[in-house]
């Protein structure tokens, strides 16, 4: 069966040519039928009705997917852009149906193109890196619309595994200080990983304690933490933006609220930054030792 496999996929891969992927900007004027599937595949933020997919494709968004001559009408994978002043820290600001009253929405020309979610829609092409090939291509794109505005192209990630890293661990990182003050602060009746499982981040007094708490084991788990072969971040979204060239670039407190965002991330999402005269540099040093490009809001919590 292992010999078959291989032959499968190679005749597959034969049928299936990179250099053949066409970009289609999607907008709501797409056929229907093309739009439906985008609701059925997002894999990071999913919609809960075409009002909010509606919102994904206003004025201040992009959205693009690649598609191939050998599955006509389907998405591989796509990717929603917001156009913000500024890198932008929430992404409950991104998604506010009134995008007007945001700040962090560009009224004028936009400085920033974030990428706030991306789909891969086929299993059995994991293997190709479509995703790569996707950021860099809107990147070109985003440029050639904005030449002289965007200055930065950077996405809002999720951090999807840190809660599951947490749950393993034989310790809940905590000094003694700490557990002493989160006595105090719930009366001794929670430990931290309960008081976690309230709606903390609606609480001042516990957010404000948890703050520091969370960003620490945030930067263990993003930085330090390596697969086996001791190279590869342990968490899979990191180890794909790095690899492909970004940089941590900032890690973001309570920067998603959802239900999703609590129970994945501990509401936290991290700035990945792709510097075009430091890509193809950032991706040689990670691929051959593991070397990390850090920007300096990220650098600063290391320091702490």
């Amino acid at each position: 069966m292992k010999y078959l496999e291989k032959d499968l996929r190679a005749m597959l891969a034969s049928k299936f040519r990179v250099g053949e992927l066409e970009l289609v900007r999607v907008t709501w004027d797409t056929p229907a039928a093309f739009l439906e599937k985008i609701v059925n595949y997002e894999r990071v933020i999913a919609f809960n009705n075409w009002q909010e997919l509606k919102q994904r494709l206003g004025r201040d968004r992009r959205f693009y997917a690649y598609t191939h001559p050998n599955m006509p009408g389907e998405p591989l994978v796509f990717v929603h852009v917001a156009l913000t002043d500024g890198i932008a820290s929430n992404v409950q600001t991104i998604l506010d149906e009134d995008t007007t009253s945001s700040e962090e929405v560009a009224s004028g020309p936009p400085s920033a193109a974030m990428f706030y979610s991306i789909s891969s829609t086929q299993e059995g092409l994991r293997g190709i890196d479509l995703g790569n090939f996707l950021i860099k291509r809107v990147v070109g794109e985003l440029r050639k619309d904005f030449p002289d505005d965007l200055k930065s192209f950077c996405t809002l990630s999720p951090i999807p595994g840190f809660k599951a890293w947490q749950l393993k661990q034989d310790e809940d990182g905590l000094t003694e200080q700490e557990r002493s003050q989160l006595a105090e602060l719930t009366g001794d009746r929670k430990t931290f990983l309960e008081v976690l499982d309230t709606e903390w981040y609606k609480d001042p007094s516990l957010s404000e304690f948890l703050r520091p708490v969370l960003l620490r084991l945030g930067v263990q788990y993003l930085y330090k933490l390596r697969r086996p072969n001791g190279k590869q971040a342990l968490d899979p979204v990191t180890n794909f933006h790095i690899r492909n060239g970004a940089r941590l670039e900032r890690l973001n407190w309570l920067a998603d609220t959802s239900a999703k965002g609590v129970n994945d991330s501990r509401c936290l999402m991290m700035n990945y930054l792709y510097d075009l005269d430091s890509i193809e540099k950032n991706s040689h040093a990670y691929l051959a030792d593991g070397t990390m490009a850090v920007g300096e809001p990220f650098a600063a919590l290391l320091e702490e």
